[in-house]
């Protein structure tokens, strides 16, 4: 098993000061989907969930964005 068990991006708490438009966190959800396929090709299939969740939730923060710039 690789680096699977490793998630370098942002936590949940820092992804507002982490995710300044809807293009980054879109950018970030690919990434993570792409872990999420190659986790479960490798039956890591708790590491695939807790990648599903993190995509969740920047899904939900993606809704908040809304596409609006936060760096004010």
């Amino acid at each position: 098993m690789a680096n699977l068990d490793y998630y370098d991006g942002p936590v949940v708490s820092e992804e507002v000061a982490a995710y300044k438009t809807d293009a980054e966190i879109e950018s970030e959800i690919q990434v993570l989907r792409n872990r999420m396929r190659k986790a479960a090709e490798d039956f890591a299939f708790e590491r695939a969930a807790q990648l599903r969740d993190q995509i969740k939730k920047l899904q939900e923060l993606k809704l908040t964005v809304g596409g609006h710039d936060h760096a004010d």
